[in-house]
């Protein structure tokens, strides 16, 4: 497999899968959330229409009492009942003329004595006729009652509201208001928030206990009284909402078997089911959108990976030695070396990488060396981390391909050469890692530790000149600290420590403690720090010495500061001098 197939593959591995989790993860995210809103939504909806459906009720409820316990009706028409009085007959049909005409949306009143007879009535055609067996007067006789029917002659929706006619206890017959049907069951033609498929409706049982629909319809405006849900069908919100389950549905088709999310309601007082749905296409059309965009997107970056693929990774061949005494010279800090080598193949691309790494190098290190505040350091930083790592990743993959590619005809010059650069870069790495760990600040994790102990290991990993005396504490203390960055605090100052004595001298570190806070001094024989440096020495960038990024001390100053403590330098021995308090309060300096 050549090179531009390895590449190819690696992109396509590792882009294709990661935008396809992603990009299932936020649909998923974005369809739950869609979910819960919709779903909240249609609840909300449904407790409204639930509300102005009972409040319609008790309203026509109210006007039925209104009219029922009028005494002169029922003094009336007790004495009819009896008599059959001609003045009495017509005092009782002008008090029903007279609520009729106060009332503007009941179409009809009429009373039905005793044996079920329609005796009284503002309409003349139901005069005499015999409702005995209507559920509006056998309901009607004991108590208030809604009832719901059609029109025979056009289909048309008729509600009528029924009760009794008491005089001394005993009921003398039924009143019976025909309303306006529309002032109960006009929610379903309010869309209001429903989108293009969204609506409420109500359902009553029929005599077979199936669903049969009295209102219209969003998309069936003849449904009243001729479209019935099974009672069987329970995947269906209205018969949901008959079986007195007042939820949210996710998982449900309605009447024309599509998709839906849904609310239900039961409304007890008549036994009548409600629904509010929406279809699931409109309701997660925008998720879907995220979806189809999602496909295009992974589409394009397959184009986009094969086309990049192909056009960077051509064959590589040569020029190594160029390229390995330019890696050193800047590993060493040498950065006027040009590095551009002519050619379109990857030898020439890795010159170019390079050149760019050495330009970013020279221009980053002269914006470092102008930096007078320390929060333009973050800053700066970030761009190092892309500038940077990303070409220096680029240069040590190649070289990683390319010596990996000729592995079986390197002479050995050519692998101390590849050898040469991986060192340079490996040293370029520590470089930058040292800059960027200056700059992030990390939170400190405290725990309790004893300092002798973590000095011992940062001790444990320098290798030690045989004439070189070093002096640690007889005991320790127990402080709470963050172990990491206190032991890093150690290794620096013992590592600069080293440095000053060169191969002979002493060293010598020690712990105090008085009642609030432990006193740490570690001091050398070095021949000192110039007077003029000594104010300049815990300042980022800083340093006395030929090799190292000035940020050793400053990083020491940070971590001790966020502890709560300080850090201080004297000459005549070099003593640096650290104070940290046992009930340590984090700073929030960083």
């Amino acid at each position: 497999m050549n090179i531009r197939t390895k590449i190819l593959v690696i992109f396509l591995l590792t882009s294709i899968p990661a935008i396809g989790i992603v990009g299932v993860i936020n649909y998923d995210n974005a369809k739950s959330k869609i979910t819960h809103d919709v779903l909240e939504k249609l609840d909300g909806i449904a407790s409204i229409q639930e509300k102005r459906v009972e409040e319609s009720i008790d309203r026509n409820f109210e006007r039925l009492d209104g009219i029922t316990s009028r005494t002169q009706l029922r003094i009336s028409l007790e004495q009819f009942n009896q008599n059959g009085n001609a003045e009495d007959a017509e005092k009782i049909q002008e008090i029903i003329k007279d609520a009729k005409d106060s009332i503007g949306d009941i179409d009809t009143v009429f009373i039905i004595n005793t044996s079920g007879e329609v005796i009284f009535s503002t309409e003349e055609s139901i005069l005499g006729k015999t409702m005995s067996a209507e559920k509006m007067f056998v309901d009607g006789y004991t108590k208030n009652t809604l009832t719901f029917g059609t029109n025979i002659l056009d289909n048309s929706p008729e509600i009528c509201i029924s009760g009794p006619l008491i005089l001394n206890g005993n009921t003398i017959g039924v009143l019976v208001i025909k309303v306006d049907p529309r002032t109960i069951l006009e929610i379903s033609s309010d869309y209001t928030a429903l989108g293009d498929t969204g609506e409420t409706f109500l359902a009553m049982r029929d005599n077979n206990g199936d669903a049969m629909f009295i209102t219209s319809l969003r998309f069936d405006e003849n449904a009243i009284a001729n479209r019935v849900i099974l009672k069987e069908q329970i995947e269906v919100p209205i018969t949901q909402a008959l079986m007195k389950n007042e939820d949210t549905h996710l998982s449900t088709v309605d009447y024309r078997g599509e998709p839906v999310l849904a609310a239900t309601r039961y409304i007890e007082i008549t036994d009548w089911g409600l629904a509010v749905k929406i279809d699931k296409d409109e309701a997660f059309s925008t998720i879907n959108s995220i979806r189809d965009m999602t496909l295009i997107s992974l589409g394009v970056v397959i184009i986009a990976t094969i086309s990049g693929s192909v056009f960077f990774s051509k064959a590589f061949t040569k020029r190594i030695r160029k390229l390995s005494t330019a890696a050193k010279e800047i590993a060493d800090g040498e950065l006027t070396t040009n590095v551009t080598l002519t050619g379109n193949d990857e030898i020439s691309q890795l010159s170019k990488d390079i050149q760019t790494m050495e330009n970013t190098l020279r221009e980053n290190k002269v914006k470092l060396l102008n930096e007078t505040r320390f929060a333009a350091i973050g800053e700066l930083a970030s761009r190092i981390a892309h500038d940077l790592r990303n070409p220096l990743s680029v240069v040590k993959n190649s070289l990683e391909l390319m010596e990996y590619a000729r592995r079986d005809v390197l002479s050995e010059h050519e692998k101390r050469q590849f050898a040469m650069m991986n060192r340079a870069v490996e040293r370029m790495e520590r470089q930058i890692t040292e800059v960027l760990d200056f700059v992030r600040n990390r939170e400190i994790k405290m725990e309790e530790a004893d300092l002798l102990d973590l000095l011992n290991l940062s001790v444990s990993s320098f290798d030690i000149p045989p004439d070189v005396k070093l002096s640690l504490p007889n005991s320790g203390v127990s402080i709470p600290v963050d172990t990491i960055q206190i032991q890093a605090v150690f290794s620096n100052l013992i590592q600069n420590a080293l440095h000053a004595v060169g191969r002979e001298g002493e060293i010598s570190i020690n712990f105090e403690k008085d009642n609030d806070s432990v006193r740490i001094t570690i001091q050398d024989s070095g021949k000192g720090i110039p007077q003029e440096s000594m104010e300049k020495i815990f300042e980022p960038l800083f340093t006395t010495k030929q090799t190292g990024t000035g940020l050793g001390l400053a990083s020491c100053k940070n971590i001790i500061e966020k502890h709560g403590g300080t850090i201080s330098v004297s000459n005549n021995p070099t003593t640096f001098t650290i104070t940290l308090p046992f009930g340590i309060k984090i700073s929030e300096k960083s």
